[in-house]
């Protein structure tokens, strides 16, 4: 019997999982979103530049926007803060609990440190009103 080369296997093994993850990130396994969801979540955009500061924090206006003829529910965000450094100084997940009308924006604020000077969002998930 032939013995297999260690490396061969050890490269074989890795392309088999590289792949896998190819796969399974583009029909969206990795967020939970389906693969009708992960078309939507494309048109679904969120905004949080403007920043309201307070006394002891500051407020994060966060708009979300849906662009779709389709009704949306289930959204949920990322809110991650910056200090003026560029330094990451807070992270908050928030889920909307409304539905989204079709080519609706809501309105939500999120609650930051009062050292805040940019912050970035993202769309974690959404699922469509079927």
């Amino acid at each position: 019997m032939k013995k297999i080369n260690p490396i061969i296997i050890l490269l074989s093994s890795a392309l088999i999982l590289a792949i896998g993850y190819i796969i399974f990130s583009n029909i969206g396994a990795k967020t939970g979103v389906d693969l009708l969801d992960k078309k939507l979540f494309n048109d679904v955009s969120v905004d949080c530049s403007d920043i309201e500061e307070g006394l002891l924090q500051s407020k994060l206006v966060v708009r979300v926007k849906n662009m779709t003829n389709q009704t949306l529910q289930g959204v949920s965000i990322k809110v991650v803060a910056y200090d003026k450094n560029g330094k990451e100084i807070k992270t908050k997940n928030r889920s909307l609990d409304e539905v989204l009308s079709p080519k609706s924006t809501v309105v939500r604020y999120v609650n930051v440190p009062k050292r805040t000077k940019e912050c970035r969002c993202t769309i974690l998930s959404t699922t469509t009103n079927y």
